[in-house]
This record gives structure tokens, sequence and C-alpha cells, in this order.
């Protein structure tokens, strides 16, 4: 979900070794640390979203089956990432697009981080940023946590997706458990060298927080 702090935690991942890529979305005043995401990546979730009459703000209530242009282009996407290292994208609308790419990347593994922050701080955010009114922002909250659940758990019929939830709030109280939790997940290690990871998480930088 957008604003809940999905760019910290991809981002100390990326100093833990995940890759991401070298054409990512630049940072901005809002997200000065950057955004951490492949651009060819949105932009293919964003024409999953527009084709089923959809956007970040609107997301689609369900997904079509894909064409078959659109499949070749997600597994061209696929096709060029390296095999030997750990490869990781981010992007809100992968709650929704979940099983789709899951079905591209077989035989390889899928898993997913979540970052769980207060739906209060998310919407409070939302309102700052787009202007949206934190009544619509929760209800946007629910709605993308909702979809995750059902495209990531297991089902009748359905096997599920490996997932795992990371709270935002546990990085800023003790980020050496949170992190380990999700690097051991994703079966990546804590550089030695902690200090980088430390000036990463910048408190000045979580706004709209409530008391610890």
């Amino acid at each position: 979900m957008a604003r809940s702090g999905t760019s910290m935690v991809i981002g100390l991942l990326q100093i833990c070794g995940l890759h991401l890529g070298g054409d990512l979305k630049p940072p901005k005043t809002d997200n000065p640390k950057g955004y951490f995401e492949d651009l060819e990546f949105l932009a293919i979730n964003r024409e999953i979203f527009r084709l089923n009459n959809g956007s970040g703000s609107k997301p689609p209530e369900n997904v079509n089956p894909l064409s078959a242009d659109l499949i070749t282009r997600m597994r061209q996407f696929i096709s060029k990432w390296p095999k030997d290292v750990l490869v990781g994208w981010k992007d809100p609308k992968v709650c929704i697009t979940a099983r789709l790419w899951n079905e591209i990347i077989r035989p390889e593994k899928l898993k997913v981080v979540l970052v769980s922050r207060p739906y209060s701080e998310i919407a409070k955010s939302l309102n700052k940023r787009h202007g949206m009114s934190e009544a619509e922002a929760r209800k946007l909250c629910e709605f993308y946590y909702q979809k995750a659940k059902s495209n990531l758990m297991k089902s009748e019929g359905y096997e599920g997706i490996e997932h795992i939830y990371t709270f935002y709030h546990n990085y800023f109280k003790s980020w050496q458990r949170e992190l380990q939790i999700v690097t051991k997940f994703l079966g990546l290690n804590i550089i030695e060298n902690t200090k980088k990871i430390e000036e990463f998480i910048d408190i000045n930088l979580w706004h709209n927080r409530r008391s610890l």
C-alpha cells in the first residue's frame, strides 16, 4: 500500500543485497531517499490496471485474463533479470496483480513482503500528499490489504503465495529484530557494517506518526 513505508523497507533490503536493477524511479521531495521501483515493472502493473478500468487510487475490483501481448511483455521483463542473485521489485499494485506475476514467474518462486502500518497514518499521508479525504484513504487501505490477503493466502483450489508481514513501526524501535525476520525469510543477510542501515532509517522521515 502506498505511503505504508515500503520504500524504506525495500531500501534496507537493497543494502542487504536484494538486486533491484538500475532503471529505478528517481527520488522526489516527498521520498528523498528514493522509491526503489523499477520503471518497467510499474508500467506493466499500470497497464493491467488501465485495461481493467482502474488506477492506483481507484483500483479494479477484479482483473480480467491478460492478453497474449501483455503476457509476452511480462515474460520479456522477467527474462532480462539475472538468475544468480535474489531479485526484487516494489509496487503497491502487486497487492492486486500478485497472482498474475506468480503465474509468469513459475517455476521460479515468488515471495511477497507486505509492509503493515496503521491505516490512520497512511490516510493522513495520502491526505497531505494527494488531497484524498482521510475517510476515502482508509477505505483504499482496507481494499488493498484485503486484496493482498485474498491473493496471497492459501484457499480451496489455490496454493497461495509465500509471504510475510513486516511492521513499519518496529524499524524505529528495534530495526535489527524486524529486519532479521525479513532477511531470513528472503535468504539475505544483514550486512556487518550496520552504520549504513542506521543512517538509512531516518526517523525524521516518519511523518503522521502516532506515539510509540
